[in-house]
């Protein structure tokens, strides 16, 4: 449920979102029934919970109607209130319980982030961006504690195929203000990559995953000039097939693969296989991982059966390729099915998570 403020190019300029959680009313209403679920009869059919508020603030829009500053604040609800009904009032143009209630009045600021898009693609993604995350401290006050150097490459089809982000530890200046993000101090921590090698069939998801977690190479050169270049850009250099050969700064640690498949409607993968690798004298040695099963029940996990593996080296002597150098060994298996109760409903709380 959200309020939208538009400006005279129909450029978002600011919305507050109450994100609830319908739940179907199943002890009063025959399941059968398929007209309970139309649209028509929504708010008779389901209780709506709300989960949390979200804010956000857009401002310096281009020519295209990116916006350069984004402004995200999240709440959690204020005590007391149980039902959606409770955070909305009078709309005074349309005389109907629309309008959402002033936040303070409703929520509890909690956290959120800064974020300042940089460059955007021909398909108005974001390239480059930079996002200052903040906390409310002991003393309910706004207070910044790290922050995000992203760069994004995309596809031909607009599909992300790469995320690079380095971590800084977010410092305030002597004398600063708390509440500005512009007067803290950065200082470099680390740095991630996510590669998509390769999608499901369908197109939509990313099936074949690199993640590769790097730690800096000299924990003395951690700024933003030993980071960054000129140009605000992290310092790297790509190989042949245009993905991150080397960053100056950082060294790879360690990483994992993934391969995803049997992707649900909604995007959950049945099947996923991960493989974990460590750094070795500029070499990747897969050490361990896990294989799990998930069977699904409209749209809710209700059993997994996780495999561990370890991945044995066929000949210790020689640097690995691929996993054909690899002998991989199931070490256990875990499973785990969600509680049901007498009736045989499985038991899951208001926001989907699995009753214990």
């Amino acid at each position: 449920y959200a309020n939208k403020v538009y400006d005279l190019r129909n450029n978002l300029t600011s919305s507050v979102t109450i994100n609830f959680k319908m739940k179907l009313n199943k002890s009063s209403l025959d399941l059968t029934d398929l007209s309970i679920y139309s649209v028509e009869n929504a708010y008779s059919s389901y209780t709506f919970i709300p989960r949390e508020i979200v804010t956000i603030k857009n401002e310096h829009f281009d020519l295209r109607g990116n916006a350069r500053y984004v402004y995200e604040d999240h709440y959690s609800i204020a005590d007391g209130i149980t039902s959606l009904n409770q955070m909305l009032e009078m709309d005074v143009k349309t005389k109907k319980q629309i309008s959402i209630k002033t936040v303070n009045s409703i929520g509890n600021q909690e956290y959120g982030s800064v974020t300042y898009n940089k460059k955007f693609n021909f398909q108005n993604s974001v390239l480059e961006k930079t996002v200052y995350h903040y906390g409310i401290n002991d003393s309910k006050v706004k207070q910044y504690t790290y922050g995000e150097t992203i760069e994004n490459r995309y596809d031909i089809r607009n599909r992300q195929i790469e995320n690079i982000t380095a971590t800084f530890a977010m410092t305030l200046q002597s004398g600063g203000d708390n509440t500005n993000y512009l007067q803290y101090e950065h200082t470099y921590e680390s740095m991630s990559i996510s590669e998509t090698r390769e999608f499901d069939p369908s197109g939509k998801y990313a099936a074949k995953v690199y993640k590769r977690d790097y730690a800096l190479t000299d924990e003395a050169k951690n700024s933003v000039s030993d980071v960054l270049d000129e140009k605000g850009k992290i310092k790297l250099t790509r190989g042949s097939d245009k993905f991150v050969a080397s960053a100056e700064a950082f060294q790879e640690e360690s990483g994992s693969y993934s391969l995803s498949q049997n992707f649900t409607s909604e995007g959950v993968a049945q099947n996923v296989l991960v493989s974990n690798y460590v750094m070795e004298n500029g070499s990747r040695y897969y050490v361990d991982g896990s294989f799990k099963v998930s069977t699904l029940l409209e749209g809710l996990v209700i059993q997994t059966d996780t495999y561990d593996l370890y991945y044995d080296l066929k000949d210790e002597t020689k640097i690995p390729d691929d996993f054909s150098d690899y002998k991989v060994s199931v070490v256990s298996k875990k499973k785990k099915n969600v509680l049901q109760d007498s009736d045989g409903n499985y038991l899951f709380d208001d926001f989907d998570n699995i009753l214990e």
